[in-house]
């Protein structure tokens, strides 16, 4: 039995066609022959455009493009019947769905789009393990200031990124650890620089070893250490008298039970006039101040030969009685704005 209206074959008894969903009447007559159409050529699925409500998913036909298809005004009812009957594929996502096509739209998000922070934190982790490790080894690394330092600022770094991402205990141990290491490093440093400068005769001094050595003084009212370039240092009393080519030193200790703390600004320029005509100079400034921490009377000093110099009128009781101290520098190739290595090695009795 064939169907009256695509001329296909159907089953006795059935009430629909299959392939157009034409009614068929079972159990009678045959019906007066139908104007038949001619077979439809096969034609391409259309492709069905989005609706704005929840998208709609068709399945593929499996039907052979030599099949004709069915009829465009068939019966929805057989159409349904005959999408039941050909063997169903795997729905086709519609990437024009607005909750698939738009990240973060809805719930169904892809994977893809979702930040990785497991991987972010793994990082950070890593960093401020690396850190923290730096950091330590940073610390006894400052007895070599370089390294110490270098070590100390990639500590940090690796710190400071790390607790952006990664913020735990591990990470700020890092920072302190590493701040540490720059501490030491920076400590070391000046310390080693202030040695070197101390073997050439002291930091910032106007008057340094032109040999690299010393000569030791020592007398019942003081120690000091004194250039070894210098001839006549040997002391008699608790005052002696040294020079070379270009300088001199020169400490003159008295008893004068006048001079005490109140009146030694005025005693103190009368002093200082008679030490610049010793050396045929003029007093250029004067003021009071300390010489190894004691009250003095200091000025400086302009003579012959353009020679320069500073003296100090030092007030300090020493064992022997003595309290006054007259204290002179004076350098003939350079100005001079202090004591140098006279005050820096010099130590009361």
């Amino acid at each position: 039995m064939n169907c009256p209206k695509c001329n296909q074959p159907v089953e006795p008894g059935a009430a629909f066609c299959g392939n157009c969903g034409q009614p068929l009447q079972a159990n009678s007559a045959p019906p007066a022959t139908p104007t038949v159409s001619p077979p439809q050529p096969a034609q391409q699925a259309q492709p069905v455009q989005p609706q704005q409500s929840a998208p709609v998913v068709s399945a593929p036909s499996i039907t052979s493009q030599n099949t004709p298809q069915p009829a465009q005004n068939g019966s929805p009812v057989a159409q349904v019947m005959a999408n039941q009957a050909t063997a169903p594929a795997a729905p086709t996502p519609n990437f024009n769905s607005p909750v698939v096509g738009t990240v973060g739209a809805g719930t169904n998000v892809p994977a893809y789009a979702m930040p990785n922070t497991a991987a972010a934190g793994h990082s950070g982790e890593t960093r401020a393990i690396v850190g923290l490790v730096v950091g330590v080894i940073g610390i006894p690394a400052a007895l070599l200031p370089i390294i110490g330092l270098i070590l100390g600022i990639t500590g940090v770094v690796l710190g400071t990124t790390a607790r952006a991402k990664y913020k735990h205990l591990v990470s700020l141990l890092a920072i302190i650890f590493s701040t540490l290491a720059i501490l030491a490093s920076l400590g070391i440093w000046v310390y080693n620089v202030q040695r070197i400068e101390q073997a050439r005769g002291g930091v910032g001094s106007s008057d340094t070893s032109s040999s690299g050595s010393f000569k030791a003084v020592s007398t019942p009212c003081y120690d000091v250490k004194i250039d070894g370039g210098l001839n006549n240092y040997q002391p008699s009393g608790c005052s002696f008298d040294s020079a070379s080519a270009d300088k001199e030193y020169t400490v003159q200790a008295m008893v004068k039970p006048e001079v005490t703390a109140s009146n030694l600004s005025q005693y103190g320029p009368t002093a200082m006039q008679a030490g610049a005509q010793a050396v045929n100079g003029t007093v250029d400034s004067g003021k009071l101040g300390q010489f190894a921490g004691s009250p003095a009377y200091i000025a400086n000093i302009s003579a012959a030969n353009n020679q320069h110099g500073i003296f100090a009128l030092v007030l300090h009781q020493s064992a022997n009685q003595q309290n006054v101290f007259l204290v002179a520098h004076v350098s003939k190739s350079s100005s001079v704005s202090d004591f140098g290595n006279l005050e820096k090695y010099w130590q009361w009795k």
